[in-house]
């Protein structure tokens, strides 16, 4: 037993080290009110924090998009995990495999498809709605644009962490409610959504939180007008001359802090209820027979991956071959020039050698690390295993799955 603790609290220490050592560097240059390039900071104040002529446009542009965001991630991601695992849609196998394709596609990769789709005047969608007499519609480059396609590439993640939790139900409760008399949509919002509250409430925080952390999309889409998010504005801040790491990190602070009163907000949510997802071995599940309405309720799921997938692949891979942008066939002009200058430049070459190797060292070294410090959190006996928690989910969006992995 003694050695177990030591082992887990030398494994806790290195952990939580290795997040508490980079927070400690950015409290410090966040109240360092001299020379950015001195470490430890000698003129220490509260200027950087006290201005906020931007920040407070930065942090109410933040909140605007992620809550906006998420709201739209969540529902989506709610109405097609209760379709395709709680009704007999045709083919659902199938179109889960395709919902999960936009969390691959990175909103990065989204946010330069839908500017190829939406962007004013010169966007496909606009250009086709021109020819047939309708002015232009669509401007990606808005705060609801940003958070548009934040939350197309993030539903499908509150998509698969709802879906995991319904599909751990047992059936016999939504079947006991409807042979009491009870229809399909009082049984979804009687017994289906309690039973998944905890979930439910988990892929919110998660999902809010990679929306505050979100920096791709809030780049591509933001920048053109101007519109800074806190992700983007460090980015900026750190661009200028001279560096102004000081704001640049009071605003890291302020978004670490909200992160912490999300993860504490939701602990307090799930604590207050008594909440059980209720599964075993003894039951299989049974979706619910919606009849005809199967093929509505499916081409809901597949508007979605036509809106997701299919439309922003096809625009990207259409795009690839053009000397330039449009829709219109007859000034169309294809080219392998541009795959050729692509793969010809060392840098690209180099960039996918880092990028795979990233991926690679960070997923592996990542996975066995969090499955360690989820071990000690949830099933060692260290104590304090709940300030560990609240450091590791605190720090990171990614982490805040940890807090909902119980449920």
């Amino acid at each position: 037993m003694k050695f177990e603790l030591l082992a887990s609290a030398a494994v806790a220490l290195v952990c939580v080290g290795l997040i508490v050592y980079p927070l400690f560097f950015l409290l410090a240059e966040s109240i360092n009110v001299g020379d950015p390039q001195t470490f430890p900071p000698t003129d220490i104040g509260l200027d950087n924090f006290a201005d906020l002529s931007l920040g407070v446009t930065v942090l109410l542009n933040t909140g605007y998009v992620a809550i906006t965001a998420t709201v739209m991630a969540v529902a989506a991601g709610f109405v097609l995990a209760w379709i395709l695992t709680r009704t007999n849609v045709p083919a659902a196998a199938f179109l889960e495999r395709f919902l999960e394709i936009p969390f691959y596609l990175t909103p990065l990769v989204g946010a330069l498809a839908w500017s190829i789709l939406a962007a004013p005047k010169s966007g496909f969608l606009n250009q086709i709605l021109r020819g047939i007499g309708v002015p232009d519609l669509l401007d990606i480059y808005t705060p609801f644009g940003i958070a548009w396609v934040m939350a197309l590439f993030e539903g499908t993640v509150a998509f698969v962490m709802i879906s995991t939790v319904m599909k751990s139900m047992d059936p016999s409760l939504e079947e006991s409610s409807r042979v009491t008399g009870a229809g399909k949509l009082r049984t979804v919002f009687k017994i289906t959504v309690p039973l998944v509250l905890p979930g439910l409430l988990g892929a919110t925080v998660f999902v809010f939180a990679e929306m505050l952390g979100s920096f791709a999309a809030a780049l591509v889409l933001g920048l053109p007008g101007r519109f800074f998010v806190v992700t983007t504005a460090i980015w900026q801040y750190t661009l200028s001359y001279p560096p102004e790491y000081g704001k640049a990190s009071a605003l890291g602070v302020a978004l670490f802090g909200v992160m912490f009163v999300t993860l504490s907000f939701y602990r307090w949510m799930v604590r207050r209820g008594t909440f059980a997802t209720i599964s075993g071995k003894a039951f299989q599940p049974r979706p619910i027979d919606v009849g005809p309405a199967r093929y509505g309720l499916a081409a809901i799921c597949w508007l979605y991956v036509f809106v997701a997938v299919v439309l922003p692949i096809a625009a990207l891979l259409l795009t690839s071959f053009l000397r330039f942008a449009t829709v219109i066939v007859d000034q169309m002009s294809f080219t392998l020039q541009n795959y050729k200058t692509a793969f010809t430049l060392d840098a690209v070459r180099s960039a996918l050698i880092n990028s795979l190797a990233l991926g690679v060292g960070v997923a592996t070294i990542g996975v066995f690390v969090m499955a360690i410090l989820v071990w000690i959190i949830y099933r060692g006996r260290l104590p304090g295993r709940a300030a560990i928690e609240y450091v590791v989910c605190s720090h990171s969006p990614s982490h805040v799955w940890c807090s909902a992995s119980r449920y």
